[in-house]
């Protein structure tokens, strides 16, 4: 298979879902299937270095606009002309040690061992932590963490510090990588902010209890006690790496 090589950092979002568009000086006529791996350096903390960490398809590639910036990672177009290259269907796979190459180089395809594409949840959890979570750099950083907060009239939602410190339970989304926005949306409604780096989300407490059950998020028995404590909610969906 044809392998690229990412910094580590770029590669994790890569590996997350959260980085669709790869930008590079080159273009290629090739489509198909590309290992995505991380270089040894530069090394950053949550993510891993030195491996391939999975799968992904190349369907295009165009030429950068500002269209391209946020699937991409960026916040402002590099000052040089470059290539979006497109990228679908992030496969997790058991990771393994890769020396990378500045272009395209050539794995073969018998290292490359996927995740089942039917495992049971819980199953497929314990393989992302153990192939990726417990290889990362100081440890796992989730890509998102979720803050819930009750709500009462006198809660304002200007983003302050006031309205930080509301916040009473927090989250960490350390389950593999999944559209979590989309069953927000879905769920809860628009999000009350732009999303550049906060989602805020308001609703009834059955409907946020609802939303959390559909993300198999696990409650302990003390935590009911908070759910019971008001009638509706605020969710912050913070991301991590913007």
């Amino acid at each position: 298979m044809k392998a690229l090589s990412l910094f580590p950092y770029w590669a994790h979002l890569v590996l997350m879902g959260e980085k669709t568009i790869e930008t590079r000086t080159w273009k290629t006529d090739y489509r198909g299937d590309l290992l995505v791996c991380a270089s040894k350096e530069p090394k950053a903390d949550h993510t891993i270095s030195g491996e391939a960490l999975c799968v992904v398809r190349l369907v295009g590639i165009e030429q950068l606009e500002e269209k391209h910036l946020k699937e991409a990672g960026l916040k402002e177009m590099p000052e040089e002309p470059k290539w979006a290259w497109i990228l679908e269907e992030p496969r997790l796979i058991k990771t393994f040690p890769v020396k990378g190459m500045p272009r395209f180089f050539d794995v073969p395809d018998e290292q490359i061992k996927y995740f089942p594409d039917e495992a049971d949840p819980k199953i497929y959890t314990d393989l992302f932590k153990k192939e990726y979570v417990a290889k990362m750099q100081n440890g796992f950083l989730p890509i998102r963490s979720l803050w819930i907060c009750t709500l009462d009239q006198s809660t304002k939602w200007e983003w302050q510090e006031d309205f930080y410190n509301l916040f009473a339970m927090v989250l960490e989304l350390a389950e593999p990588p999944k559209t979590i926005q989309e069953t927000a949306n879905q769920l809860l409604g628009e999000p009350l902010t732009d999303g550049k780096q906060y989602y805020i989300y308001k609703n009834n407490r059955r409907t946020i209890m609802t939303f959390l059950m559909a993300e198999n998020i696990v409650f302990m028995r003390e935590d009911m006690d908070f759910f019971d404590s008001a009638d509706e909610f605020a969710i912050v969906i913070a991301e991590n790496f913007r």
